[in-house]
């Protein structure tokens, strides 16, 4: 819709923009966080370096050469147990008391698709439709389904419900399951919507973001029927 500003006569692309914002805005909410519960900010620090490496490489890799919001997340949490074996902290600690920052993120990374045309929708002629102008990454003039705003508005409902239900001492273990499972069933549904190619799975038409989803959707499961002994025990939270 807006792929770049110019500012001094460079462009300034606003998908990395909107990517930025989310990260700093997931920073100061980690931070405080962390601050109440009196943890480590610098090892918080060391960690979100590794996982940013990770979220890089994954976002490119796992589709082979294109952005993907799951890969970034695949490349980000083998990463991020890699950082955690260098800080040498309870991983829980963060995948449950931070578990807000993921969707929190991704919602700003959909506003940076809806900007530069990226992700877009499939052809839609009703209510909220959107056209794309010339320089778009989506097709220019075509009425589109707006996947990428209805996308960011679900993620950030979700991350600001999970920001607000933590701080009222929920189960931290059921919230990291809900969380994704969650976002795997929203994910799976809303690529219904999207414009892309797909894999062919036993004659269902099925991306490779949903055939991931399903992966994560039967882990949250596993994790919110793990016996309380088995997830904690070492004494962490529950």
């Amino acid at each position: 819709m807006l792929p770049y500003i110019m500012i001094f006569g460079h462009r300034l692309y606003l998908y990395g923009v909107a990517i930025l914002t989310g990260v700093l805005l997931a920073n100061v909410l980690s931070v405080w966080v962390l601050k109440k519960y009196n943890e480590s900010i610098d090892a918080f620090l060391t960690l979100e370096s590794f996982v940013l490496v990770g979220i890089t490489i994954g976002s490119w890799l796992i589709v082979k050469g294109n952005h993907s919001s799951l890969g970034a997340a695949a490349g980000g949490l083998v990463f991020f147990f890699s950082g955690i074996f260098i800080i040498k902290k309870d991983p829980r600690l963060y995948l449950e008391r931070l578990v807000f920052v993921f969707p929190l993120v991704l919602s700003f990374s959909r506003i940076g698709c809806f900007l530069a045309g990226c992700c877009y929708g499939i052809p839609y002629s009703g209510k909220f439709a959107i056209v794309f102008p010339q320089g778009s990454l989506a097709p220019a003039g075509i009425p589109l389904f707006p996947v990428q705003p209805l996308e960011s508005v679900l993620l950030m409902i979700l991350a600001a419900f999970l920001f607000f239900r933590y701080s009222c001492a929920a189960v931290p273990r059921i919230v990291l399951a809900e969380t994704m499972a969650f976002y795997a069933v929203l994910r799976f549904f809303i690529d219904f919507l999207r414009s892309h190619d797909y894999n062919m799975i036993h004659g269902y038409r099925l991306s490779l973001s949903q055939i991931l989803c399903v992966i994560i959707l039967i882990v949250s499961i596993i994790i919110k029927v793990l016996p309380e002994g088995v997830y904690n025990k070492e004494g962490f939270h529950d």
